[in-house]
């Protein structure tokens, strides 16, 4: 699951980065730092909020409420928690991939 993940972000990224006009390494790492913030937000979001996407037509003012208060120490650790371990599974499978390459 995690190698799909990967592979989905790297994918995601090369494209918008494309659409950007931009093909530099910068670009790239900054998108996926950028998705990583955001998913890591939707997994705390999803593990503890239990937010659904069905809630923001149903109970739109609730969605925005929970969204304005779930602001806390423990929220944010989890947050930076979550990023390093994607950023760190990302910089594993990118410095795997580039020794593969380097070998061949």
């Amino acid at each position: 699951c995690a190698l799909m993940g990967m592979w989905s972000l790297e994918h995601v990224s090369n494209i918008c980065a494309e659409r950007l006009n931009r093909s530099d390494i910068a670009t790239k790492i900054t998108l996926i730092i950028i998705f990583n913030i955001i998913s890591s937000f939707g997994i705390y979001i999803g593990r503890f909020l239990r937010l659904h996407t069905a809630y923001i037509f149903m109970e739109p003012s609730w969605v925005f409420r929970q969204l304005a208060t779930m602001w806390n120490a423990k929220m944010v650790m989890f947050v930076i928690l979550i990023f390093l371990v994607q950023v760190t599974v990302w910089g594993s499978m990118e410095i795997y991939r580039l020794a593969l390459n380097k070998a061949k």
